[in-house]
């Protein structure tokens, strides 16, 4: 019971652009299969643009700002700054496994309902 409350309160808390951040995260391919999104747009080793990609239109800061609320409450294993960095990884890579344990069980809790 209170885990539940405790995401239904997550879920109403965050807004479309938090929520969108976290499907990202959690299942690139689908989500950018799913907004009729160009996958091959995602080269680089580099966050942002991956989130650019998935987010038109969005102002990248909005963006990182939105991805550091997320990390403050938990659902999130890297800070904002992973955008001032490139990584080894490349395409969807870069954007997979940054969830937290929380992080993947609130994602399940809100695709479950």
């Amino acid at each position: 019971k209170e885990q539940k409350e405790y995401y239904l309160h997550l879920a109403n808390n965050l807004t479309d652009l938090h929520l969108r951040i976290l499907a990202i995260s959690s299942d690139p391919d689908s989500y950018f299969d799913i907004y009729q999104l160009d996958k091959n747009s995602i080269q680089g080793a580099a966050i942002g643009e991956v989130f650019k990609a998935a987010l038109p239109g969005i102002d990248l800061e909005m963006i990182k700002s939105a991805y550091g609320d997320i990390y403050q409450i938990g659902l999130f294993n890297t800070d904002k700054s992973i955008f001032g960095t490139l990584t080894a990884a490349r395409g969807f890579d870069i954007v997979k496994g940054r969830l937290t344990e929380l992080g993947r069980s609130f994602v399940k809790f809100c695709t479950k309902y």
